[in-house]
């Protein structure tokens, strides 16, 4: 059965956030929308019509949003800027007084500027020199009064008289742009403290990559939350995804665009509104977040990691650990070992590998999104005017080691989940004169219920089980077991041996020390969700049941590097 549309399904969430990226606000127009409906077997059929008008598809769906806790967040390019700016001194040089406003407009000191949170407190302040700017203030203004409103990153050319205008910001910018985004809705989401969440991403407005980089930013947001609330041990129950996108404008009648000049330009206008008949917004697409899985024994839920695991996983493909440990170093400068032990965590966490990477993320304890916020919020520009011809270039200046990225927001985001979770679960041992950190296998198994599907979910449980029915004393005569292979391997002491007493067990204590620094294979490391004998971990039946990992983590880290 195909899922009802999310605005049909309103009493299945408690908190709606709307997300929509907003094009030049001087050239909207107040339409009536309608929403259609879903029949019996998913063709659309008309919907009611309302009285009231729209400029913004945004506006329509929060107005159709009702009975649950909902937000707005418009997101605004920079260059919004350019839009505002009119020379009118007829005794300066047209390119003088450009620049002369557009350095009112931001913090400038000589020709570096910054934009920053405020900009939006000075452009309401401002009274537009056309009729165009006047409308964009306006509507700054109204958006205000329902949205929470985002700067972020943008490019334009465009000709202000005889000059042309460019702003820019290298072929880092869409990538700066989409981290941009992740970060913004990252942080409303968290904000949040519901469970049932639909998002409705607003398509139908701005220039084709912003919407591009908008459509891409909300599933990869949407997962790091989900990893940040069941790290904080409060799950969401259903995340969904709407896209929705509206009739274009139609085009104004022949009679209509004759018109031409001075009153004509505003009559034409008019009349174009008054033509446009009800547009309908169509729902684009829909994604769940949070899946249910049903078998014949049970039925649980697991989050959606594809987005992050699809991204994190392509780097790794391209350029293996050592690569993308120095290209994340090269963006944000922690130290390329600080950054290894991060994308270890990640990348093991994706594969299914929780305990490793937990107790590595617990080692290391860099929690960047705080920094990174107030990168994000603030833009450093460069305004320049090229003599040599009649033009204006506008460049953002990305920090030299400090640069925001989609990635770069990906992995402190997951790591800084896996750490605070790490802290959490983890009981530090000494186990025969060595440093572990154990985790409740009972916890263990909690958190790999909630993040992963199969077959990730299965291979974690069956290990556990295999440690478990070991130190419970238990075995099954028609499958291995921990236990059969420390009868096997414990008599050479090669692999793992059998802690005095019965408490537990340790693995990966050769005899030969050059022998224990080889790599282990990384078949069986993966096949067991990281507990493969060769490496150091053990459990202990103590306090409950613990598994244990030693804190020496660099021969599963070597692992993570010969197998990228």
């Amino acid at each position: 059965m195909t899922p009802a549309p999310c605005h049909e399904d309103l009493k299945a969430y408690d908190y709606v956030l709307i997300v929509a990226p907003m094009g030049a606000l001087g050239g909207y127009r107040e339409v009536k929308y309608v929403i259609p409906s879903r029949g019996s077997v998913g063709e659309e059929k008309g919907g009611q019509d309302s009285d009231k008008k729209h400029w913004a598809v945004a506006f329509a769906l929060y107005d159709y949003v009702q009975g649950v806790s909902k937000e707005l967040y418009a997101f605004i390019q920079d260059t919004i800027i350019v839009n505002l700016v009119k020379p009118q001194n007829k005794e300066k040089p047209v390119k003088q007084e450009i620049v002369e406003q557009l350095k009112l407009l931001l913090n400038c000191n000589d020709d570096s500027c910054t934009i920053d949170e405020n900009l939006i407190d000075t452009l309401l302040k401002l009274e537009g020199k056309t009729s165009e700017a006047q409308k964009t203030i306006d509507r700054l203004k109204e958006l205000r009064k329902e949205a929470k409103i985002h700067f972020v990153p943008g490019v334009i050319t465009r000709w202000i008289e005889e000059v042309l205008v460019t702003w820019r910001g290298g072929n880092q910018f869409y990538d700066v742009l989409k981290g941009t985004l992740v970060y913004y809705i990252l942080s409303a989401l968290k904000k949040s403290c519901h469970k049932r969440i639909a998002i409705f991403v607003d398509t139908s407005h701005g220039i084709n990559y912003f919407v591009t980089a908008l459509k891409e930013a909300v599933p990869l947001a949407a997962t790091l939350y989900l990893i940040h609330r069941i790290a904080d041990g409060e799950p969401v129950e259903k995340l969904d995804i709407c896209s929705y996108n509206s009739d274009p404008y139609p085009t104004p009648s022949r009679e209509c665009q004759s018109q031409k000049g001075g009153d004509a330009q505003k009559d034409k206008a008019e009349q174009a509104d008054k033509e446009t008949p009800s547009l309908k917004i169509h729902l684009v697409e829909r994604f769940e977040m949070v899946y249910t899985h049903k078998s014949e024994t049970e039925t649980y839920t697991s989050i959606n990691l594809y987005p992050v695991r699809s991204l994190v996983e392509d780097l790794f493909l391209t350029m293996g650990l050592k690569g993308i440990v120095n290209y994340l170093n090269q963006k944000w400068a922690l130290g390329e070992d600080k950054w290894k032990s991060i994308t270890a965590s990640v990348v093991l966490f994706l594969r299914g590998i929780l305990g490793w990477s937990l107790s590595i993320a617990h080692s290391s304890n860099e929690d960047m999104l705080a920094e990174i916020g107030e990168t994000v919020k603030k833009r450093g520009i460069r305004i320049e005017q090229r003599s040599d011809k009649n033009e204006i270039a506008i460049t953002y200046i990305w920090g030299s080691n400090r640069k925001i990225g989609t990635d770069v927001v990906t992995f402190a985001s997951i790591h800084s989940s896996l750490n605070r979770l790490g802290r959490c679960l983890a009981t530090p041992r000494m186990i025969e004169g060595s440093p572990y950190v154990c985790y409740p296998t009972k916890e263990l198994e909690k958190y790999i219920e909630q993040f992963y599907a199969p077959p990730y979910r299965e291979i974690n449980l069956n290990e556990l089980a295999s440690v478990r029915n070991y130190l419970e004393g238990k075995k099954k005569s028609d499958e291995s077991s921990v236990r059969d292979s420390l009868e096997e391997k414990s008599r050479d002491r090669e692999y793992c041996k059998p802690l005095e007493g019965g408490k537990g067990f340790i693995c990966g204590k050769r005899e030969d020390a050059d022998q224990q620094a080889e790599g282990a294979n990384p078949r069986n490391f993966y096949a067991h969700a990281g507990l493969s004998f060769e490496l150091d971990w053990g459990a202990l039946k103590e306090e409950g049941e613990l598994l244990c990992f030693s804190k020496e983590v660099e021969r599963v880290i070597n692992i993570l590097a010969s197998s990228g």
